[in-house]
């Protein structure tokens, strides 16, 4: 058995870390909207239902939530 590289682990961590403090700073209900999407893969209306907002304004918003995600993750990309 072998067991994961301690420099891996540290990078997948620290990595898994950018990405959650990106989403995270998207806002609400942005990141609610991203997080219930693309963790739980809950669907457009259902995320609609709970969080109030309109189906089309939820699929806008993670349309415009990976645009921001991609700019924030390429400036950390340089920070890694």
């Amino acid at each position: 058995m072998e067991l994961p590289d301690e420099a891996a682990v540290l990078e997948e961590n620290t990595a898994d870390s950018v990405v959650w403090d990106a989403v995270m700073s998207l806002g609400e209900p942005d990141n609610e909207i991203f997080v219930r999407y693309y963790k739980f893969g809950e669907k457009i209306r259902e995320i609609a239902k709970a969080t109030g907002v309109n189906p089309s304004t939820v699929k806008t918003k993670l349309s415009r939530g990976k645009r921001k995600l991609k700019e924030i993750l390429l400036h950390a990309e340089g920070l890694l």
